[in-house]
C-alpha cells in the first residue's frame, strides 16, 4: 500500500512520498564567503565551487531535505599563497578531503523562507550549521530553462570543524552566501 493511501501514516511520510528531488546546478551556483584576518582588522572574501547536490521538495514547495557538496580545493580568496595554505593538510586538507558536505536534518518555516538545520562536514569533522533560506519570490520564480534561483546564508565556525588557527591569522567565523540554481524539472 502506498504511504499516501495508508490511513495510519503520519504527515511527514505523506509529504515525503509526494516529494520530488531537484538537482542543484553546479555551474549555476555562487558560493561566497567573508571572514577576517589579522586580529579582525583585515577582511577576506572569496568563493568555493558547488560540486553536486539536491533538494527534496514537498508538493507544497517546502524543502524536506538539502544535500550539497563543495570542492574544498576550489577555495579562492584572490591570494594564491593564502589559497595554498587553506588547501594544505593543516587547514582544509583538500588532497585527503576534497569535498565538504552539507546535509540537512530538519527544516522549519520562517517568514520569507525556511531555517534549515543540518551538519556541515569538513575534513571529516561534522558540526551543526543552520542555513537561512529565502523562498523564491519576485524575480526568483521559475526561469525558462526550468531552474529557480534560491538564496541562503550561514555562519560557519571553523573551530567546530577542528580547524584551529591563531586569531592573529584568521577569523573564527566564515559568513557564507549561496545563490544556487535549482533544476525544477526533477531528478
Amino acid at each position: 500500500m502506498s504511504p499516501t493511501t495508508h490511513p495510519t501514516d503520519d504527515t511527514a511520510s505523506t509529504a515525503a512520498a509526494a516529494a520530488r528531488s531537484h538537482r542543484l546546478v553546479p555551474g549555476g551556483a555562487q558560493v561566497r564567503f567573508r571572514t577576517t584576518h589579522l586580529l579582525g582588522l583585515g577582511r577576506v572574501a572569496g568563493s568555493l565551487r558547488l560540486l553536486d547536490g539536491h533538494v527534496l521538495v514537498a508538493a507544497d514547495g517546502t524543502p524536506l531535505e538539502v544535500v550539497a557538496e563543495l570542492d574544498t580545493a576550489s577555495f579562492d580568496s584572490g591570494s594564491r599563497a593564502r589559497d595554498r595554505a587553506v588547501a594544505s593538510p593543516r587547514l582544509l586538507g583538500s588532497a585527503a578531503h576534497p569535498r565538504a558536505t552539507y546535509r540537512s536534518s530538519r527544516v522549519q518555516p520562517r517568514p520569507g523562507g525556511w531555517l534549515v538545520h543540518g551538519t556541515l562536514t569538513v575534513k571529516g569533522v561534522g558540526a551543526p550549521v543552520d542555513l537561512l533560506v529565502e523562498a523564491p519570490g519576485a524575480g526568483g520564480g521559475e526561469h525558462p530553462d526550468g531552474t529557480v534561483r534560491v538564496r541562503a546564508g550561514a555562519r560557519v565556525d571553523r573551530r567546530r570543524h577542528g580547524i584551529a588557527i591563531p586569531a592573529a591569522l584568521a577569523g573564527r567565523f566564515l559568513d557564507v552566501d549561496l545563490d544556487v540554481a535549482v533544476d525544477t524539472r526533477g531528478a
